[in-house]
């Protein structure tokens, strides 16, 4: 291996491993991000920062389904003083306490106002902000006037290419207030995300003789990959009330597309290219190397410029 090859496939290398370490690289972490409860409940939610960080200020956000973020709270850290804002000011049900580089908000009997995507933001000294992941909670109400149920398609396999339709059933009861639907993803590599908003359709929903209201909505996803994989939910909102469905897992059996394998062909692009730049100088810094015969040949050219690697495969003649 020439000195050009062993430089450029280190810095290949270490391309690689910083690809590989930079999603792990953040400093402020939630543990959970989907977390299912019953009205009545109690839930805490976790803001995890590493040691060392320089951290000021941490704040608490609720998002409610298709709404604006709301600040919970401020926790500045060197003094260790906590302070809610607006609606939160007086909510005997909410508390914070930091233990262990972790920032708890404890939700204490849960109500359904509760279901919505928490996140904790950090406040650094050097004027930057960073938000973590986020927690969806979903808040179940068992005396709600409707009930949400997500169902896939009878295929359990779907392979890379294929076509799938997830089905969200909504029975609203005697409630005549427009459902609308919210479909979001959760996956292991990001954080829950609204992908679709849906209202009413007359076309999808009809009215039943003992005055229940069903509709039913299609989410249908086409030429599936690797990226489409996770769990589906659907979000149902009527009445004042939202009914969150149990989510569909959608798995795609094949082979899972190397994150690394653009900079493998990288790699052997810049192998090849540096192979043709090395003949390249090797006879502008050589000239009339035809006239030489091999044996006199040195394997180092010295210069008054820079030391360069020179190899040469030597031909003998089978006799």
């Amino acid at each position: 291996m020439t000195c050009a090859h062993f430089v450029l496939s280190l810095i290949c290398l270490l391309s690689i491993a910083q690809e590989t370490c930079q999603s792990s690289s953040s400093s402020l972490h939630q543990e959970r991000r989907l977390i299912s409860v019953n009205v009545g409940d109690n839930v805490t939610l976790q803001c995890l920062y590493d040691d060392g960080d320089d951290a000021s200020l941490i704040y608490w956000y609720k998002q409610p389904l298709g709404k604006q973020p709301k600040i919970i709270s401020t926790y500045l850290k060197y003094k260790k003083e906590e302070t809610f804002h607006d609606e939160f000011i007086n909510n005997t049900r909410l508390t914070l306490n930091m233990r262990n580089n972790t920032l708890y908000l404890k939700i204490s009997d849960v109500k359904a106002s509760d279901s919505a995507t928490y996140y904790c933001l950090k406040y650094s000294y050097q004027f930057k902000m960073q938000f973590s992941e986020g927690t969806t909670v979903f808040v179940k109400d068992a005396k709600s006037l409707f009930n949400a149920l997500v169902q896939q398609s009878d295929s359990e396999t779907i392979h890379p290419g294929e076509s799938v339709t997830l089905k969200c059933t909504a029975s609203t009861g005697s409630c005549d207030g427009e459902p609308s639907v919210y479909w979001f993803k959760n996956s292991e590599d990001h954080h829950p995300s609204l992908i679709y908003t849906q209202s009413d359709n007359s076309d999808q929903c009809e009215r039943k003789t003992n005055k229940t209201h069903t509709c039913v909505y299609n989410l249908s996803l086409n030429n599936l990959n690797q990226s489409n994989a996770g769990t589906y939910y659907c979000a149902v909102t009527v009445c004042g009330r939202i009914v969150f469905g149990n989510g569909t897992k959608l798995e795609l059996k094949g082979k899972k597309c190397c994150n690394m394998s653009n900079c493998l062909i990288f790699c052997i692009y810049i192998d090849v290219y540096a192979t043709y730049a090395e003949k390249k100088q090797q006879n502008r810094i050589i000239p009339g190397r035809e006239n030489l015969h091999p044996l006199n040949r040195s394997s180092m050219w010295r210069t008054n410029t820079d030391s360069v690697c020179v190899y040469y495969r030597l031909h003998t003649s089978s006799q």
